[in-house]
């Protein structure tokens, strides 16, 4: 009862047979929030994903190293431009276990984008030092990370060379806090 119900539709996993297994999208941030609270845990801080993301701090450009993004690696739109790895939607999590970070992470990259604690800002200038979250507002739009399975625009339209870019451990993307997509999901931190 602490928590509302994702959104639903043809994209979204709550409730679709055979998805149990996939992670949870279609939740707003506020949502994301409440499950974490609920679960005893929080969202992690944008540093703390990156650096969870990056293998401790390291310097790769996707969480597996610097090898050019693949299925056999993450869950993305193929080449033939269907999402999921020719699949239509998010694959069950952890699936791509060649893609895991030094730390054994999975689904850093690809699946779904995962919101954090802070606010959207342009830059890093004025951001905290200490890892915390930013938690003055530039505007009232909230982070995501780690890129989706479901970006068809940004492979298609931009190229190939963005699509990559949309999955390393660097891309960030601001949205607004109810925002409610497929390719929007999350992981909760202690």
């Amino acid at each position: 009862g602490n928590c509302t119900a994702p959104a639903t539709g043809e994209e979204c996993n709550w409730s679709v047979y055979g998805r149990g297994s996939h992670p949870v999208n279609c939740v707003s941030w506020q949502q994301a929030v409440n499950f974490c609270e609920w679960a005893r845990g929080r969202l992690p801080t944008e540093a703390e994903w990156e650096y969870a993301a990056r293998g401790e701090g390291s310097a790769p450009r996707y969480p597996w190293g610097n090898a050019t993004p693949t299925c056999d690696l993450t869950v993305m739109m193929s080449e033939a431009g269907v999402a999921g790895c020719d699949t239509g939607g998010t694959m069950e999590v952890c699936s791509k276990t060649a893609g895991n970070s030094s730390q054994g992470l999975c689904d850093m990259s690809g699946n779904i984008n995962e919101w954090v604690q802070d606010y959207w800002h342009d830059s890093y200038e004025g951001a905290p030092n200490d890892g915390s979250a930013w938690l003055n507002p530039s505007s009232g739009d909230r982070v995501v990370r780690g890129g989706s399975c479901y970006d068809v625009e940004y492979f298609f339209l931009v190229g190939w060379d963005y699509g990559y870019y949309r999955l390393s451990v660097f891309n960030r993307v601001g949205f607004t806090s109810s925002e409610q997509n497929s390719g929007m999901g999350f992981r909760c931190a202690r």
